[in-house]
């Protein structure tokens, strides 16, 4: 039942236009590195544009919006395959300090749910959905992962039951 912050006709801020230069860094991103390369100079990016990112203080006094844009560019790394938790974890500390001030969306709920599973972080996911059903999500489906946990060096898929209620790790 949050209300989405609302934004006045006001300047954009400061961390705005850091967002936007991180945006604009993010779509110009070199077609011939690897995903991996991009990832690194992504995650440079951030960290060198972002630093309250790292400050739980910090966060607490950015207003919604910036708390918005931060938890955005930090998805953009959790989807570009930037392995560090610490972005999932700047979603997560943004997500929390919205939902603190009664401004979280159901389309933060969505967001924050769509990084968890690219993350592999099924039961968080879970988790996130139960405390939050208002947020009208379609429910999960089964994770099914018989492949050992370490060590497994070959490429796997996620495929998907008959049913579409199963993944299944191969």
């Amino acid at each position: 039942g949050a209300q989405p912050c609302q934004r006045s006709h006001a300047p954009i801020g400061d961390l705005e236009r850091r967002f936007n230069r991180f945006e604009q860094f993010y779509e110009h991103l070199p077609s011939d590195a690897s995903d991996l390369d991009n990832a690194a100079a992504l995650a440079r990016r951030f960290d060198a544009l972002f630093p309250e990112a790292r400050s739980a203080e910090a966060l607490a006094r950015l207003d919604a919006h910036d708390l918005r844009l931060l938890a955005r560019a930090a998805e953009d790394l959790v989807t570009s395959g930037a392995a560090r938790p610490e972005y999932l974890e700047v979603m997560q500390r943004s997500f929390a300090e919205r939902e603190r001030r009664g401004v979280a969306t159901a389309a933060d709920v969505d967001d924050l749910r769509r990084a968890l599973l690219q993350a592999h972080r099924f039961d968080a996911a879970r988790r996130l959905m139960a405390e939050h059903p208002d947020a009208g999500l379609a429910p999960l489906p089964a994770f099914r992962d018989n492949l050992p946990a370490s060590g497994y060096t070959r490429h796997t898929v996620w495929r998907v039951s008959p049913d579409g209620k199963t993944l299944s790790r191969e």
